[in-house]
């Protein structure tokens, strides 16, 4: 029993940086608001972006806390396939699992995004989730397409290998995100 590896294992998205943003938010709402107070009350602008901050922000603390009670697992793996909001997924099924490169845009910025995506032998049909799942992480959330099942990654690229590699016993193939950067600028 002890030392064996686990039939099933289930995936929480981390709820902790919706925490921390929302205090973050709601402590640059008050700040903004003692400032105004202090030095420039006349300014409607900067009053209504207060405003928005002190609201929005213990709503989405909120939510954010109302989703870490509930702890709706991201996905879950065991030796049969994977399942996750978009479907199950058996690996019988799955033809490829490759590491994916994707153009992600955050704060002005553009950079390679790691997916796992699960490359489906044709004619497999994704069986609909029997369980429930939480929605996605940071925005992003397991994308299913004609030929394949996109799947952001849950933790560091070699965490998450390591836990698929656990229960999909077929080859990785993990890639290279400069020759994929390349491949691309040139194509583009």
């Amino acid at each position: 029993m002890w030392g064996e590896e686990p039939s099933t294992e289930f995936v929480y998205p981390s709820r902790y940086f919706g925490l921390v943003g929302g205090a973050l938010i709601g402590t640059a709402g008050v700040c903004l608001a003692i400032f105004l107070l202090l030095f420039d009350r006349h300014r409607v602008g900067l009053w209504v972006l207060a405003g928005f901050c002190l609201f929005a922000a213990p709503a989405w603390m909120f939510d954010e806390a109302r989703n870490l009670r509930a702890r709706l697992p991201l996905m879950r793996f065991d030796h049969q396939g994977f399942e996750c909001l978009a479907g199950r997924v058996f690996w019988r099924d799955v033809e490829a699992v490759t590491v994916a490169y994707r153009r992600e845009h955050d704060s002005g910025t553009t950079h390679l995004e790691p997916w796992f995506r699960l490359g489906m032998k044709p004619g497999t049909e994704i069986a609909p989730s029997g369980d429930r799942y939480a929605k996605g992480f940071s925005g992003r959330q397991p994308e299913l397409g004609d030929e394949a099942l996109e799947v952001p990654l849950w933790a560091k690229k070699q965490v998450a290998l390591d836990t698929l590699r656990r229960f999909y016993s077929g080859p990785i193939d993990v890639g290279n995100p400069e020759s994929w950067r390349k491949s691309h600028e040139t194509a583009t």
